[in-house]
C-alpha cells in the first residue's frame, strides 16, 4: 500500500536531481553501508560468516530476486565458495 502521494514523490525527485552525480553515488554508498549489517544480522544460520559467505548472503538477499535461477547460480559462482 502507498500512503505517500504524488507531490512527496516529486519532491523527493526534485531533491534528488539538485544533487551533483558524485553526491547521489555518496548516498547511495552510505544507504548500502547502514543496510549491510542489517542484511547479515537477518541471516538464518547462526555461524559466522566467512567473507566469501557474507558476500554470497548479501548478494542473494539483495539482488536474488532480480536474477533468474541460472543466473544466480552463474553469479554465485563467481563470487567463490565459503
Amino acid at each position: 500500500m502507498k500512503e505517500a502521494g504524488n507531490a512527496s514523490d516529486a519532491l523527493i525527485r526534485c531533491m534528488l536531481a539538485d544533487k551533483s552525480p558524485a553526491e547521489r553515488m555518496q548516498m547511495c554508498s552510505r544507504m548500502l553501508s547502514t543496510v549491510k549489517p542489517l542484511v547479515l544480522a537477518g541471516t538464518s544460520e547462526k555461524k559466522e560468516l566467512t567473507p566469501v559467505g557474507a558476500r554470497r548472503e548479501l548478494f542473494v538477499r539483495l539482488y536474488g530476486r532480480e536474477f533468474t535461477q541460472a543466473q544466480c547460480e552463474a553469479i554465485l559462482k563467481a563470487i567463490g565458495s565459503s
